[in-house]
């Protein structure tokens, strides 16, 4: 029987320790933005967590852990949820991203699945893989194959048993998934969608349209995605240097590409990339690095100022 899909931040019992000073609630109400530290090791994906009540939060993912991490945007203290039934894929997380219900969903990025997870207090339970297939006859079969580590880098729900990944590199290109058959919707301003899951354990995903990286967006890289004001949609690269930037909207099926908005120069973090994103409603930007456990990984910083 399926778990309930139950808001992350609300359903986690929170650890009573707190991250110290500097901790996100500190920065939420307006510190300075000193490099802060999230138990999570190699940071690979951010995103913020819909919760009931006053507690607004994150939900954090790394390609070395084995767990989702959350942590309140006001207050102190984290979470730990370990993830339940993905085996040693657990450990390669590139990406999170949640629907609106609170259900969460992870990137596996060398297996090029994504898994739907539902959260109780101290676990995150696999209900549904969708396993992302490459047609053989698709311009992006050989680029995807070529390389497990440059797949995807960003996950965000889209709705309609839609996805939008980022490939990272080689080309660096959005990528709309969805079931075989459906349309393409393209990539519109919004908040998280509801989703159903499809009937049974796994299903599959395909490219319903693709959007390469316009001349005008200043990034070698794509290493994570985040709604952002209005639901606005973000990426964030680490070459040539941190960088985070506003894709403009709407994203078409005839588009052939991707175009920035705007872009903003983020902060370099010891010898962190940075590689997770998450954008919070009045424009903070929540940015995560791939730093070693135990180093600063998280900054938040205001765009736009």
């Amino acid at each position: 029987m399926s778990r309930p899909a139950t808001p992350f931040l609300s359903a986690l019992a929170l650890a009573a320790a707190g991250l110290g000073a500097g901790c996100p609630g500190e920065l939420a109400s307006g510190a300075a933005p000193a490099p802060l530290i999230l138990p999570v090791a190699e940071l690979s994906g951010l995103t913020l967590a819909p919760a009931s009540g006053e507690r607004e939060g994150i939900l954090a993912v790394g390609d070395d852990s084995d767990a989702l991490i959350g942590a309140p945007l006001v207050g102190r203290g984290v979470g730990r949820a370990s993830v339940v039934g993905l085996g040693g894929a657990g450990r390669e997380l590139e990406a999170v991203t949640v629907d609106a219900a609170g259900r969460v969903y992870v990137l596996d990025e060398p297996g090029g699945r994504i898994h739907a997870l539902e959260v109780s207090r101290d676990a995150a339970h696999l209900v549904h893989t969708w396993q992302i297939a490459i047609p053989d006859d698709h311009p992006l079969r050989k680029a995807w194959d070529k390389d497990d580590n440059a797949r995807g880098e960003g996950l965000l729900a889209l709705g309609g048993g839609r996805f939008l990944v980022a490939k990272q590199k080689k080309p660096m290109v959005l990528i709309e998934l969805g079931p075989p058959g459906a349309a393409a919707q393209g990539v519109t301003a919004g908040g998280p969608p509801t989703m159903a899951l499809p009937p049974g354990g796994t299903s599959t995903l395909v490219p319903l349209a693709w959007w390469r990286a316009g001349g005008d967006v200043p990034l070698a890289s794509l290493n994570d995605l985040s709604r952002g004001p209005a639901g606005g949609l973000f990426v964030v690269g680490s070459k040539p240097d941190a960088r985070a930037v506003q894709v403009r909207l709407p994203l078409s099926p005839e588009d052939e590409r991707f175009e920035a908005a705007a872009s903003w120069a983020l902060p370099e973090v010891g010898d962190g990339k940075a590689e997770a994103l998450a954008i919070t409603g009045d424009g903070r930007a929540l940015v995560g690095y791939d730093a070693d456990g135990g180093e600063p990984n998280l900054v938040i910083v205001p765009l736009g100022r």
